[in-house]
């Protein structure tokens, strides 16, 4: 249906809860004079925005309006923004790459698909002209170093963390990868949830 990797990550992270986000590509291609992965572009069509396990939020390309009529927050760009700035504060910083040598390169390079409960941003590095090479970059919070890279796309990462590849946490986020399941929400059922008067992570009554 939507093709690996994301058949992969479904077998860990089941799309019961997300939606189709019925992404304009073109207009968001062009609002950030890129083309997109086409990993991220099948999360978007499986899941959408939301919550992996209430602690990790992956962003829409372009806020879309809320069934109330209101803007919804910009993330991406927000994002992005904030992982150039702490990039430029900490430019004495080395980049730890697991695969390979330490880089350093124009923070520019850098767009933000996600973020963590503990203000950890996702990014991919966009030097590569193919989308679908580029790895992703983690700015943790509270890691050491702060900058670390991995040489695969968003959505295997998501699948190697979701099923603890890794011989060290790569966010700041703790217990992750010590689940035995996993699960996404997306961020319209949240909302729906929410309007409902219900927990808008578990969907059982506030206060339950």
């Amino acid at each position: 249906m939507t093709g690996w990797p994301i058949e992969a990550l479904e077998r860990l992270l089941p799309t019961t809860y997300g939606i189709d986000e019925q992404v304009d590509w073109a207009v968001a291609e062009a609002r950030w004079g890129a083309c997109f992965p086409a990993d991220y572009k099948a999360f978007m069509s499986a899941y959408g925005e939301g919550s992996v396990d209430d602690v990790i939020v992956v962003h829409r390309p372009m806020p879309a309006d809320t069934p109330d009529g209101c803007h919804a927050a910009d993330a991406m760009a927000d994002g992005t923004g904030a992982v150039r700035e702490v990039w430029r504060v900490e430019a004495d910083e080395i980049w730890a790459d697991p695969a390979g040598p330490d880089m350093v390169l124009d923070p520019g390079a850098l767009l933000a698909w996600g973020t963590t409960t503990e203000a950890d941003i996702l990014c991919w590095l966009t030097t590569d002209e193919d989308p679908d090479r580029w790895p992703v970059v983690v700015c943790g919070r509270h890691t050491v170093p702060t900058f670390a890279l991995y040489r695969f796309g968003m959505a295997e990462f998501l699948r190697r963390l979701l099923a603890g590849c890794f011989d060290s946490v790569p966010l700041s986020v703790e217990g992750v990868m010590a689940r035995r399941s996993h699960a996404f929400v997306s961020r319209a059922v949240q909302r729906a949830r929410r309007r409902a008067g219900l927990d808008p992570w578990t969907g059982e009554p506030q206060g339950s």
